[in-house]
């Protein structure tokens, strides 16, 4: 492939073959429910494991904003006092779901 620059992407291409995935480029294998992980990239660390705690927290903390956005978005159609409290509470919702787009 022509590729301006020389530089490499961090997008690896694997593709499954008779349940078996083949790394582009590398000679090994990666069987069907092995993980595949790739130290060179420099996102890695913002992936979360689906057990462990920094999980669950993130889990535990986006049900506290889903239910104060579930009380409060309806409730912008009445004139309610801005408070600061409120005000930092929409600014950490706002600022949780744009990282939940990330990870």
């Amino acid at each position: 492939e022509d590729n301006p620059g020389g530089r490499r992407g961090s997008v690896l291409m694997v593709k499954a073959v008779s349940g078996v995935l083949f790394h582009s480029e590398m000679s090994t294998s990666i069987k069907a429910g092995e993980s595949f992980v790739d130290s060179r990239s420099l996102l890695q660390y913002l992936v979360l494991h689906p057990g462990c705690k920094k999980r669950l927290l993130w889990e535990l903390l986006s049900c506290c904003m889903l239910f104060y956005d579930i009380i409060v978005i309806p409730l912008q159609a009445f004139p309610v006092p801005k408070t600061h409290f409120l005000s930092a509470l929409d600014w950490i919702a706002l600022m949780l779901w744009s990282l939940d787009l990330i990870g």
